[in-house]
């Protein structure tokens, strides 16, 4: 089992899914939950499994499988979004595989939980 030195008494950390998807905020960016109507503007940066979506069939696909392991408690994925339109951005310098994205002020790790890794 996974822990962490949380507030919490119990030192168990919470995972997914949540009751509300959580979201990451500052003035700059939002790293919030990606929708359907955001695919299109990912296709490009798509992977699931070490394997990358060339069409937008092969996007929505992925995404299914990745709103399912957050639905399984096995992960969370944020899209990172302008706050001013909540459009998704693709950032220039994204490692492949979604391992790590350098925004600004924060390095992202999309969250395994089954690994315990951030």
């Amino acid at each position: 089992m996974s822990h962490y030195a949380g507030p919490n008494t119990t030192n168990e950390m919470k995972l997914p899914p949540y009751e509300q998807y959580p979201s990451i905020s500052d003035a700059k960016i939002v790293l919030r939950q990606i929708q359907s109507f955001d695919i299109h503007d990912i296709i490009e940066i798509s992977f699931y499994n070490g394997v990358r979506a060339a069409t937008l069939e092969q996007a929505i696909e992925m995404q299914a499988k990745i709103d399912m392991d957050y639905r399984n408690g096995s992960s969370i994925h944020w899209g990172i979004a302008d706050p001013l339109t909540d459009k998704l951005s693709v950032p220039a310098d994204i490692i492949a595989g979604w391992t790590k994205v350098k925004v600004n002020w924060a390095a992202f790790y999309c969250l395994n939980t089954a690994d315990g890794v951030i």
